[in-house]
């Protein structure tokens, strides 16, 4: 791939706080350093310039930008990257390369998309669309609904019932799902929901909390040849943060059959999405 590749854009995700390190910060530092590596320039935009990847001196350029569409197409239009990694800053940079699809400035400037293709954005963006797809793939899902509105949200409390999970389509930042244990906090979870989504609406799930919660990571090249990185099990439940939590690898309490059932889902989501570089799914028992 080197052979193809003389510049790649990073978009960083660093978090706004002096001294703070998060996952997406370390990934993007270790990932673009494994880059420059190989000799392929690195061009690292960011909004934060006090993220460990600004600081780490493995770019050949660092922007420090606000991590809009129209910043990231004058850098893309002046660097000309022959690449853009979608997978290193969370979900505002998936938003952000949609929209630079959608306006055609990858097409236009020949900048390749690495790892993932546009059908893949378009999943990860969009909960609804996610959720449909696994179901194509028979693998068991959260029961689910896209509301715009007070009155379709209150329809799936009424299947469903207290506790839900609320969250943000396509939300404009980075944004957390929150759980409503009764009406007053459904109300407030919404409006903010609705406030912060680029399409104004909000995904009403039943909620797991306190199921055990394991994850899967597998790795698959684009030949498709995949393999299991790891099974691990939180020490906490579902409703815990996994980054909040010990995690144990190799998985501790389920059995030999859960554990293949678990295998065979992650290698089979990666084959059916396509999913080039690492694949990280969540189950709940």
């Amino acid at each position: 791939m080197n052979n193809q590749l003389s510049k790649v854009l990073i978009i960083g995700a660093g978090h706004n706080d002096i001294g703070r390190e998060g996952q997406h910060d370390a990934a993007v530092t270790q990932i673009g350093s494994a880059i420059r590596k190989l000799g392929i320039a690195v061009i690292l935009v960011d909004n934060n310039p006090f993220s460990v990847a600004a600081e780490n001196n493995f770019a050949d350029k660092v922007y420090i930008e606000p991590l809009t569409v129209g910043a990231i197409t004058k850098i893309i239009q002046a660097e000309q990257p022959d690449g853009l990694i979608p997978s290193l800053g969370g979900i505002q940079a998936v938003n952000l390369i949609q929209g630079l699809i959608r306006n055609n400035v990858l097409k236009n400037n020949q900048t390749r998309l690495l790892q993932w293709d546009a059908a893949l954005i378009d999943l990860v963006v969009n909960p609804a669309l996610m959720s449909n797809r696994l179901k194509d793939l028979s693998q068991p899902v959260i029961a689910s609904q896209v509301v715009a509105n007070q009155a379709e949200a209150d329809q799936v409390v009424r299947t469903v019932g207290f506790p839900v999970i609320v969250k943000s389509v396509a939300p404009r930042i980075e944004a957390s799902r929150r759980l409503c244990e009764d009406e007053e906090d459904f109300q407030q979870a919404l409006a903010n929901g609705f406030k912060l989504s680029a399409t104004k609406q909000c995904i009403v799930e039943q909620s797991i909390v306190g199921y055990k919660e394991i994850e899967f990571i597998g790795v698959r090249d684009h030949k498709g040849t995949a393999l299991l990185v790891a099974g691990m099990e939180n020490f906490d439940p579902v409703g815990i943060h996994s980054a909040d939590s010990i995690v144990f690898v190799p998985t501790q309490t389920i059995t030999d059959q859960e554990y293949q059932q678990f295998r065979s889902a992650n290698l089979k989501i990666m084959q059916a999405l396509h999913i080039v570089g690492a694949c990280h799914v969540q189950f709940a028992v």
